[in-house]
């Protein structure tokens, strides 16, 4: 599998699923979802097209070429979806947010699973938990968020309106099952190469 460089585009988002380690598998039993990990993709001057991510230690920006070798190599499977009714400078804005404010913040390694499985079994909770370091879809939805203090409404409030406070990968496909977001991977991944 390839990712078709031509077709990519900033802010989209990725939702992954690594069926080899058992703390992927955790998160998705936990969250009861497909996905584990969501990213966000980047145009970066020094390495072009690539994900801004949150993973141990901390966040960084991650080569489409190492996602093509964990797909092709290690059986990773990968899903893109783009928010839809959003313009072009939003989706730049959203993507230069991650990688200008949100790269090097600490990945929460202590108590990791407590926190997701309270992020699931009290999925309203009205304030947001606190902890050191942030997950993956915590910094996507802060990268669209701060989008959408231009002009977009943000993907990432729930339909009623309201914020969801504690967002993890669950989230990102009840938006996609919500229609706020559209699956593009036929258009950006070759599954034939």
């Amino acid at each position: 599998m390839k990712f078709i460089r031509k077709n990519f585009e900033p802010g989209l988002i990725l939702a992954g699923r690594n069926e080899l380690t058992d703390y992927a598998e955790a998160i998705r039993i936990t969250l009861g979802c497909w996905s584990n990990h969501n990213a966000l993709s980047i145009m970066d001057p020094t390495l072009g097209w690539c994900f801004g991510e949150a993973t141990p230690p901390h966040s960084r920006l991650t080569t489409l070429e190492e996602y093509e070798e964990l797909m092709n190599k290690e059986g990773y499977k990968v899903r893109l979806w783009k928010v839809k009714d959003v313009d072009d400078d939003s989706r730049a804005f959203a993507s230069e947010y991650f990688r200008t404010h949100l790269l090097g913040v600490p990945y929460p390694r202590r108590h990791s699973m407590a926190k997701l499985a309270i992020f699931r079994f009290v999925n309203n909770l009205p304030w947001k938990l606190h902890m050191r370091g942030r997950f993956c879809t915590e910094l996507v939805q802060e990268a669209w968020t701060q989008a959408s203090k231009i002009k977009v409404n943000d993907p990432y409030r729930k339909p009623n309106g309201k914020m969801k406070k504690n967002p993890t990968p669950r989230t990102t496909e009840n938006r996609l099952i919500a229609g706020v977001l559209v699956d593009v991977t036929d258009r950006m991944i070759d599954p034939t190469k």
